[in-house]
């Protein structure tokens, strides 16, 4: 859990610095959508790092990328978006390919894939909390509770597995924060512009 602790305090200190430009309020309007943004992709996130230290890799990535589908799902129920036909079929056949994955011969699901099953529920929820949010809200300053609330999440699994990462591992671990910096703001920023499940879906590209 040490890169997403990483992720969330690159995210603070950065927008913390950049707010002072006044390149955007930090002042959050509306907190219970910010807390249940904040709550359920800081518990996506988490889950999906337990999953890939539980099943392979691939497994975990293909069910993490349920999350368009709960999103759609989620959209029409809270944002009253309206579904197509073909996106009603493609949600029904993204679950049947999701069971064939994770229960192939028809056996006990493991505690690794139902991590990643809810890291993509989870996730699909975020995305359409961060719908909403954007009506009114900065994308930096959305972001900037995700990260305040992540880091309360993240600390105490963080504190129990720490290891003093050497010089490589730091910039490695500095690297992939700063990446999910840029290419969460821009999914925010996005997200103004396009349904939820239609900007979920193109997430996956």
């Amino acid at each position: 859990e040490q890169i997403i602790m990483a992720r969330f305090l690159v995210g603070v200190v950065v927008l913390a610095a950049v707010s002072r430009f006044r390149v955007f309020n930090l002042r959050g309007r509306s907190l219970p959508l910010l807390l249940a943004r904040g709550i359920a992709g800081s518990i996506s996130a988490i889950a999906y790092f337990k999953a890939i230290s539980a099943i392979p890799l691939p497994n975990a990535s293909v069910l993490l990328y349920t999350y368009p589908i709960f999103a759609s799902i989620f959209a029409a129920i809270l944002l009253r978006e309206k579904l197509r036909n073909d996106e009603k079929i493609a949600i029904f056949l993204g679950f049947v390919g999701v069971y064939l994955i994770v229960n192939p011969n028809y056996q006990n699901i493991s505690p690794g894939e139902i991590y990643a099953l809810i890291s993509g529920l989870l996730g699909g929820l975020a995305m359409v909390v961060v719908r909403r949010l954007r009506a009114k809200h900065d994308s930096g300053m959305i972001y900037f509770y995700f990260c305040m609330i992540g880091i309360q999440m993240a600390l105490p699994g963080t504190l129990h597995t720490f290891i003093t990462p050497n010089i490589q591992q730091a910039i490695l671990i500095s690297t992939i924060a700063v990446m999910a910096l840029i290419g969460q703001l821009l999914m925010t920023y996005a997200f103004k512009y396009c349904k939820a499940g239609q900007g979920s879906a193109i997430m996956m590209t």
